[in-house]
């Protein structure tokens, strides 16, 4: 059976020891924007733009785009203005937080077995850096960055963590494996209990807190862990409200992220004979949020005990092409579409419309849980079969 691995990277893979590497960061990174004002400036604008970045919730913003918008502007210059400097500053004056990390021994020897079993991997961790400083910190630690499925950070990423919405984006990335996924990190807060949150096993690495009973040890423990949970067939998510409208929310996100991948002249113009299908899902998506899923949000709400539709009847619906020209314009559409849905399923959330009574499950009546779940479940098919259909890009 095929195993999913998250790993997370700091004090899991590579021992970064953030309370000493932070603080050099922003030194040497102030130095090199040194241009733009005092080092207490550039520290206090970059503490600025990563709590805009930890708090967004738009699907259509990556990380980046929300860093780049609350950070150079007060000090006076632009993202394009201060590109080259930074280039050369992640490939020259980065690799010397190296000695401030240490290597773990048993990271290469856990990465190299786990692919020799076939598993799938990704790094999981949290996405506030740009690309090439991840990167180093993934060679630091004795990898090979290629050896994953993804990495993420802040470049191609929209949420971070400990939200859901993160975590539901990189199994979003994934195409939502059909297979048992598994998180190993060394946080309870950003990696465990997201992803115990989410339905899924944890390992916890380096565990400290003995107080706290969770499954963990050493990263030289994690393999007859991972031998255990190839047992356990479970792969399929939680249906807890939160966890549905974070898959919900991430979806487009991950097909955001897709199709910025896309070269331009497929993603602007009319798509070639291949990405059809990829068009009539995009498409459908956003005929099913507009004309099913919104329709049937009111109605529930005017009618709670309404009998609940099959997931085919909400999601074999026809979708209109005559009006859209290429895969960008049809998913602009859906995620308009969806953008005002998450508007309505957050209202409902937080009025505890979710809540579901004993005499209702008894009865089988429909719910706003319910159908939460039917769509949550229909995003999951919908990535699973653009995966698919996209792999002609060879892209993630």
């Amino acid at each position: 059976m095929l195993l999913t691995v998250l790993f997370d990277l700091d004090d899991t893979l590579l021992l970064t020891n953030m309370d000493r590497f932070m603080p050099a960061y922003f030194e040497i990174l102030g130095q090199a924007l040194s241009h733009l004002g005092t080092q207490e400036k550039i520290t206090e604008q970059i503490h600025h733009a990563v709590e805009k970045m930890v708090s967004n919730q738009n699907p259509e913003l990556t990380l980046k785009k929300v860093f780049d918008s609350h950070f150079y502007a007060p000090l006076g210059t632009t993202e394009e203005a201060c590109k080259q400097r930074l280039h050369n500053f992640y490939n020259q004056e980065y690799p010397q937080l190296k000695p401030i990390t240490q290597t773990k021994r048993a990271a290469p020897k856990l990465i190299e077995w786990c692919q020799s079993q076939g598993m799938r991997i990704a790094i999981a961790t949290n996405p506030l850096f740009p690309q090439a400083a991840t990167r180093h910190r993934i060679t630091w630690a004795g990898l090979d960055p290629t050896d994953f499925a993804f990495f993420t950070t802040y470049d191609d990423f929209h949420f971070t963590k400990p939200h859901l919405a993160y975590y539901a984006e990189v199994l979003g990335r994934l195409g939502w494996p059909e297979t048992p996924i598994v998180m190993i990190g060394d946080s309870l807060t950003y990696d465990l209990f997201p992803m115990n949150d989410m339905g899924y096993q944890t390992y916890w690495v380096n565990q400290e807190d003995t107080s706290v009973k969770w499954v963990g040890g050493a990263l030289s423990q994690v393999k007859p862990w991972l031998k255990q949970v190839l047992q356990n067939d479970k792969s399929l998510p939680s249906d807890h409200p939160e966890v549905n409208i974070a898959i919900l929310r991430s979806t487009p996100a991950v097909i955001d992220t897709w199709l910025r991948q896309i070269p331009d002249r497929s993603r602007e113009q009319q798509p070639p004979k291949q990405d059809l299908n990829s068009m009539k899902v995009f498409s459908g998506l956003a005929d099913q949020e507009n004309m099913v899923f919104q329709p049937l949000w009111h109605q529930l709400i005017n009618n709670p005990k309404m009998p609940l539709p099959s997931l085919n009847d909400l999601t074999n619906q026809g979708s209109f092409l005559d009006n859209l020209q290429t895969l960008q314009q049809a998913f602009n559409r859906f995620l308009q579409a969806r953008q005002i849905s998450l508007e309505i399923i957050d209202n409902l959330y937080q009025n505890s419309a979710f809540n579901i009574s004993p005499d209702q499950q008894q009865e089988n009546m429909a719910t706003i849980g319910g159908i939460l779940g039917f769509i949550a479940k229909n995003d999951r098919r919908i990535l699973q079969k653009l995966i698919n259909l996209l792999n002609i890009y060879k892209i993630y």
